[in-house]
């Protein structure tokens, strides 16, 4: 990958949300660290100067989400805490590179237009830059699909993104949270932190309905574990009981929804009850991102061109569409192409701060 601003210049782009800090450098190296943003706001800073160390940026992208978290009274609160932290790590450096360029720039989407501003001008105009993450990926995606009508399903830990292009443009109708809840290109449903109490209210076992205890018990990562879309990690124990993210312990969490346990149900049906859940947040996703999106059945699916789908949850949404007939080896005249067959595994779970390095490589030359 090119530098994008001076031979000798590191450029890092970070995506800092509310659980995870997403960052991409300039000479390849991706990756995601747990943060919770919203437990430990001041520690933000110490974050991002542990990041400047591993990788000695000479400029930074910025994008976000994490001002939504609510330790943020407003919004703009968020953002201004934010761009302080990222200035604050990046101290001790000349405004500007030696080409020129400003140290520190934010993505910013107001009126729907997109680029880049400085601090000061993010500051101004604070919902222009308020989780702008998902316009920066979608303009990087209908560069490089400049005909025809293309849908970009992007989902992360906590949410997915639903973004129809046209002829390469971003023709989302939704600019903020607010208004993509509003038309359905934001859906509340991610890959691992969304409480599955909030997904359905019913699931089926052995032919018996139960009612879902309205508690966080378990989580989607769940349901990843139990069906082995995810591995097992020993080590992360950001779940719902605090216990880790393993198989095994998914049972327990998953069994613990309907109040029962590992001396009443078995493993089979822990795996049941996580496919009634899957069936829940799927038909949520794909009734957003298709019905709502001016289709009138899961059949009008093909008047898109093409969907394009990525981020940490992109092994969910292939599974999916694979369960719909459609997927990257698809015959029929729609495919689902995955972004991770095109940039790699580590690119796509850092999508948005991927995205920044191509449009800033993109306004260098």
């Amino acid at each position: 990958m090119a530098d994008g601003c001076g031979e000798h210049v590191n450029v890092l782009a970070l995506d800092i949300g509310g659980a995870n800090i997403k960052w991409a450098t300039s000479s390849g190296a991706y990756g995601s660290h747990p943060f919770a943003l919203w437990k430990a706001p001041e520690l933000l800073v110490d974050a991002l100067r542990v990041l400047d160390r591993e990788h000695m940026p000479g400029r930074w992208l910025v994008t976000m989400t994490g001002e939504l978290c609510d330790c943020f009274e407003t919004k703009r609160a968020g953002v201004e805490h934010i761009l302080q932290a990222v200035v604050s790590a990046a101290s001790g450096k000349k405004d500007e590179d030696e080409n020129g360029n400003a140290r520190v720039v934010v993505w910013g989407c107001g009126r729907g237009a997109g680029g880049f501003v400085s601090v000061d001008d993010a500051r101004d105009d604070p919902m222009s830059v308020s989780a702008a993450n998902w316009h920066a990926q979608a303009s990087v995606i209908g560069r490089r699909y400049p005909v025809g009508r293309t849908l970009l399903i992007d989902m992360g830990s906590t949410t997915t993104d639903v973004i129809p292009l046209r002829d390469g443009r971003v023709d989302a109708v939704g600019l903020t949270d607010t208004g993509r809840l509003a038309t359905g290109e934001l859906v509340y449903v991610g890959a691992r932190r969304t409480a599955l109490m909030g997904v359905v209210d019913r699931v089926v076992c052995q032919g018996q309905t139960y009612r879902v205890m309205n508690e966080r018990f378990a989580t989607a990562l769940d349901v990843q574990l139990l069906l082995g879309r995810m591995n097992d990690d020993a080590s992360n124990v950001d779940t719902a009981d605090n216990r880790p993210a393993t198989r095994d312990c998914a049972v327990t969490r998953m069994l613990r929804m309907i109040g029962a346990d590992r001396e009443m149900m078995s493993v089979d049906d822990a795996v049941a009850i996580a496919r009634s859940f899957d069936n829940a947040m799927r038909q949520r996703v794909l009734d957003e991102s298709v019905l709502s999106l001016g289709a009138n059945s899961h059949d009008d699916v093909h008047r898109w061109d093409r969907i394009v789908i990525s981020g940490s949850g992109e092994c969910v949404l292939s599974a999916w569409f694979a369960d719909l007939g459609l997927d990257a080896n698809s015959a029929q005249r729609l495919s689902v192409e995955r972004l991770g067959d095109m940039v790699g595994p580590q690119a796509t779970e850092a999508a948005c701060a991927w995205a920044l390095l191509q449009l800033d490589q993109e306004k260098e030359d």
